[in-house]
């Protein structure tokens, strides 16, 4: 069984128009063979910590907006795939080239 970790961080950053707030993200993967190796399984848990919020500040000479949304960004996935020879196949051909191409550059 594999365990998978990845994550997104944007930090606070400002433009013209705009100061948007940071934020992050932690993703989930558990993959698991079965049968020889012949099916792959996998589950994916996006935003485990339910982190993904997102904001920002427009601030005007007159007046300021303020905008601060939670995005629906918790879900899971199932994947799974299945290998009937249970071998993966690797090309072991290898591209070569004629010297005389290599002249003509």
């Amino acid at each position: 069984m594999n365990l998978d970790f990845s994550g997104t961080y944007l930090s606070k950053y400002e433009d013209a128009y705009y100061i948007q707030d940071a934020f992050f993200r932690l993703d989930l993967m558990l993959q698991k063979s079965f049968f020889n190796k012949r099916v792959l399984t996998r589950i994916y848990i996006n935003d485990v910590l339910n982190t993904m919020n997102s904001g920002s500040v427009r601030p005007f000479d007159n007046f300021r907006t303020v905008r601060k949304e939670k995005w629906r960004s918790q879900y899971i996935r199932f994947w799974a795939s299945y290998s009937f020879n249970g071998k993966n196949k690797i090309n072991k051909r290898k591209t070569q080239s004629k010297n005389d191409a290599r002249r003509r550059l």
